[in-house]
This record gives C-alpha cells, structure tokens and sequence, in this order.
C-alpha cells in the first residue's frame, strides 16, 4: 500500500507497506522480556543520540527516545522480533534485531525528511543497491524503516587487490547510474 504523507516544509512523499489507520503506534510500556525472549540490557536510545537529536530538531528534546523505545518494542511484537544489538548512530535509533526469517534492522529517524530518505532505501532495494525494505512507517516520532540486516564481509583494506573484481565492486553503483532521483524534491545523483 503506498500512503502520501506530507512533510512540514510542504513537500509530499510516498510511504510504502503500511496501512495508514497502523501508522500511529500506540506507547507502550518498555518492559522486558518480551514472548519469553531476553532482550539486550539496554535496549535505550544511546546518550550521544539523544544529544545529536536535541540539537538538530529541539523539538524533539525530552520525550524523543521515550517514544522511539516504546515504539521498538510495539515493532518487535508485530514483527516477531528479538532485538540483538544497538547500532552506534548519528541521528537514529538502529537496531539489529532476530526473526525466524532473518536478520533486520529498524530504523527510527526523527528527520522531518525521513519519509523521502525512505523512499531513496526503497528505490535502493528495488535496484538490488541496497537491502531490501520490509516496511516504512510515520508516527508522531518519526519514520520507521525496516530491512534487512547486510552484515559487512572482509574489510577491503584486509584483502588482496590482486583478487578483487573492480566489476564486482561497481555493481550497486552501476546499477543507480542514469536512473531518475527516487522523487521530484531530490536531484538524481549525476546533477
């Protein structure tokens, strides 16, 4: 289902997979274990993340992380989800999280651009340049995206150049070269 969602600078943005009636998660209390499941001692917005936050949107200054925990908590029921681990971030709650079809990542981005920044993830996947998107969703705290877990391989700086396919390494590239920006707010990355 595709849902338009208008930003506060005017700007609409198509969000995808969700029913809008969900698209308000109701708080619920952060409480552990969740279905019998321990759940990662804690599983809280980290202190930096917060502060990058409070100061680039203030208005999101005392109840920001609040929400975004109970909101991790409510996703992880839905999704049948054990958080595993916080990811350091600069602006958003990351968390890798179990479920019995693999890994993924939700994402809380308190961005008022965040819809449009997951509309670029879901044009990504559709590319095969980024891991596939299972769900965005808008609350009253942000934007939610939720994908798939890409865990890193062999560091580049480890490996020996002389095996290393330079075709290989283009392919995400080479797969967004010439392609339209994924809305009309955003220019394509060849402008």
């Amino acid at each position: 289902m595709t849902t338009n969602a208008k930003l506060p600078d005017g700007h609409v943005a198509s969000v995808h997979g969700f029913d809008r009636k969900e698209a308000r998660i109701a708080p619920i209390p952060c409480v552990a274990p969740m279905r019998g499941l321990p759940v990662p001692e804690p599983l809280t917005v980290p202190p930096s993340v917060v502060s990058a936050v409070q100061a680039r949107w203030p208005e999101y200054t005392h109840d920001w992380p609040t929400r975004v925990e109970a909101e991790l908590l409510e996703l992880c029921r839905r999704y049948d989800a054990k958080p595993r681990h916080v990811f350091p971030a600069r602006y958003g709650f990351v968390v890798a999280a179990d479920t019995a079809d693999g890994a993924i990542v939700l994402r809380a981005n308190p961005d008022p651009h965040g819809p449009i920044q997951a509309e670029v993830a879901q044009a990504l996947a559709k590319l095969r340049a980024g891991p596939a998107v299972h769900a965005t969703i808008v609350t009253d705290a942000g934007t939610w995206t939720i994908l798939d877990e890409v865990r890193p391989g062999t560091p580049l700086a480890r490996t020996d150049l002389a095996m290393v396919s330079l075709d290989a390494l283009a392919v995400p590239l080479a797969a967004i070269n010439g392609q339209p920006a994924p809305t009309s707010v955003m220019p394509s990355i060849i402008d």
